[in-house]
């Protein structure tokens, strides 16, 4: 039995009621199927069958996803759909980040997908494919998205905040605006004792600061987040003591604050 488009063919057994044919030419095709016969048995040809087979196509990436970007800022991912027999592929692509996507024409070759959380989260682009395309898609790797954090009044490493032991300090940052309150990772911040000369912390000696009773604050007004940090008067033995305070949030990224403690409230 013999099956065929006119142009590319497969043989195989009556018995085995089937052959793999593998077809190189794009388009509409009309298969037939062909018994050659027996000493026993005429031979016969079948009704033409219609099949499509559809051009082949690959995604790809133009430029980087490199640098950071805010939540709730578009980034443009720049993209390329070409088909194997260099034909001009149509229909849609969409770009996906984490849950977060976006989708334009093929020949609009970019889209821009808007993040609604934060952390490193994978890109793909995805093709869809078109009447004679198959789709494809492509990994295009991760792109992180990040709070624009700063601080607001602390002072950062390399220079030293002064405070007295036992007073409140207030930790006050600004990520540009409100954000809710559940943008400190678990567990944080945090303080270790540190060398006043060398600021390198004394092993793994670190504790959650205790949270007030209001917790982590924002004001509107000048879209500060505020975290008061109650110090104990007890550090202070005379001579100064120093301690570093990290404060990560959950788009993974960490901040530090070095603190010296000179004399006791």
């Amino acid at each position: 039995m013999t099956v065929s488009d006119g142009t590319d063919s497969c043989t195989g057994t009556v018995a085995a009621g089937s052959c793999q044919l593998t077809l190189t030419t794009a388009g509409t095709r009309t298969l037939t199927a062909t018994y050659a016969g027996s000493s026993r048995f005429d031979g016969s040809t079948s009704s033409g069958v219609s099949h499509k087979v559809k051009i082949g196509t690959t995604t790809g990436q133009v430029g980087s996803l490199s640098g950071p970007s805010a939540p709730g800022v578009p980034f443009a991912v720049a993209y390329t759909v070409t088909a194997a027999d260099r034909s001009t592929p149509t229909g849609d692509v969409t770009v996906t980040w984490g849950t977060d996507t976006c989708t334009a024409s093929v020949a609009a070759g970019s889209c821009s997908v808007t993040p609604t959380g934060v952390g490193s989260k994978a890109v793909t682009i995805a093709y869809a494919g078109d009447a004679d395309r198959l789709g494809s898609s492509l990994a295009a790797g991760s792109k992180a998205v990040v709070y624009p954090f700063a601080w607001s009044g602390p002072k950062a490493p390399p220079l030293v905040n002064s405070a007295k032991a036992g007073a409140k300090v207030p930790i006050r940052f600004t990520l540009g605006g409100a954000y809710g309150k559940a943008i400190l990772a678990a567990g944080f911040p945090k303080v270790q004792t540190a060398s006043c000369s060398t600021w390198v912390v004394s092993g793994t000696n670190a504790s959650t600061l205790p949270k007030p009773p209001t917790g982590l604050t924002y004001t509107a007004t000048t879209k500060v987040y505020s975290y008061a940090w109650q110090t104990s008067a007890t550090w202070f033995k005379g001579k100064p003591v120093c301690r570093v305070v990290t404060v990560k949030l959950i788009d993974g990224t960490s901040w530090k604050l070095r603190y010296r403690f000179a004399s006791a409230q």
